[in-house]
């Protein structure tokens, strides 16, 4: 019977329907038998029984495409912060990649007088540049201790690797923000007119939405630069969270407390534990945190780049090489007796306009 299920889904599986038959109904009741099957197997053996009823190809296809969707749902259930304050872009190549931005007076339109020849504008242009790096990792796993694994410890590889890419994303982008020392000491200056002291409160707050405010284009312009959320370590979640929760708060007015509606119930918060991690000097870091504005309106403080067809992590499984003589396959390399993982995403992050986000850095 087991022979005959794995017969029927391996003749269904080469067929030109392929992975879309694997997300049928009909397909996923085969995938079940087929695992239950593959439960049922034990010793050295089991890798060439499968074989025996399907293609080479076939099987590595079965188990690779249920690891990378192991992969993936690891990914993106993994809680990160960057996609809230970065904006994403995609790039074609690894090469050192210009983001042109357009630069001049944004301003009003001009008054034209009667039968007068037009007013003009001049735009210059400025670039940015982001390169894309590989990022990656392997793991190998011996013939005896896939054997040994009573408890099915390996299946969750899939998933651990999944979690170390969403980590790596999280970090990357935040390594533009943080620095050993602190808040980013080239993004974030005095000069920049983004950078406060104040502990995270409802003042904090304020201060640094006015900061936001002020912010002016090269021709001293006004830009729409609104707040559109904080970015806080895990010490600070609770306090932010109360912040912007809160159906009103109080405020001093004139040496008179008033009670008013919250003006940041609309903020959101992003967690990111990387802040006091990257920030390792700071003495002071669980108390660092951001405001940050929309990152898709204007030109963002930072970009997020993945290459092009490729936006998230991929998993890869080396292809056994050893056969055994007399018939079958062997499921471990011919060399070292494993069996070796890969998961790698093409990625990287820029600083872009350092208008669209203030920090704030207590030093007590």
């Amino acid at each position: 019977m087991t022979s005959k299920i794995i017969e029927s889904f391996g003749a269904k599986h080469s067929t030109p329907r392929g992975s879309s038959y694997l997300k049928t109904p009909e397909g996923m009741m085969q995938k079940s038998k087929v695992y239950e099957f593959l439960a049922g197997l034990e010793g050295p053996s089991a890798y060439s029984k499968v074989a025996e009823a399907m293609s080479t190809s076939d099987f590595d296809y079965l188990l690779t495409s249920d690891m990378n969707a192991q992969l993936m749902n690891s990914f993106s259930r993994w809680p990160v912060s960057y996609p809230m304050w970065t904006r994403a872009v995609t790039v074609n190549d690894f090469k050192s990649n210009p983001m042109p931005a357009l630069e001049g007076p944004q301003r009003i339109l001009q008054t034209q007088e009667e039968l007068a020849g037009l007013t003009k504008t001049y735009l210059g242009e400025s670039n940015y540049t982001i390169q894309l790096e590989t990022r990656s990792d392997s793991i190998e796993l011996s013939r005896q201790a896939i054997i040994n694994d009573a408890l099915g410890a390996f299946n969750m590889i899939p998933e651990k690797l999944g979690e170390a890419a969403a980590m790596t994303g999280e970090y990357v982008a935040t390594s533009m923000i943080a620095d050993s020392s602190g808040a980013d000491a080239t993004l974030f200056t005095e000069a920049h007119n983004n950078l406060m002291t104040t502990e995270l409160s409802v003042a904090g707050v304020k201060e640094a939405a006015i900061l936001m405010a002020q912010q002016v284009d090269d021709a001293s312009m006004p830009i729409y630069n609104r707040p559109r959320g904080l970015i806080v370590p895990p010490e600070l979640e609770e306090v932010a969270k109360a912040i912007v929760s809160a159906i009103s708060i109080e405020t001093l007015e004139t040496n008179t407390r008033q009670m008013g509606a919250n003006p940041y119930s609309n903020l959101q918060v992003a967690v990111n534990p990387w802040i006091t991690s990257i920030s390792s000097s700071n003495d002071y870091a669980e108390k660092q945190w951001y405001m940050y504005s929309d990152p898709n309106i204007g030109r963002p403080a930072v970009a997020f780049a993945t290459l092009q067809g490729a936006p998230t992590p991929r998993i890869f499984r080396k292809t056994p090489d050893s056969q055994i003589i007399g018939g079958g396959l062997d499921g471990y390399s011919f060399e070292n007796n494993s069996v070796e993982y890969k998961v790698a995403w093409d990625l990287a992050a820029a600083q872009i306009d350092y208008r669209g986000m203030v920090a704030s850095q207590p030093e007590s």
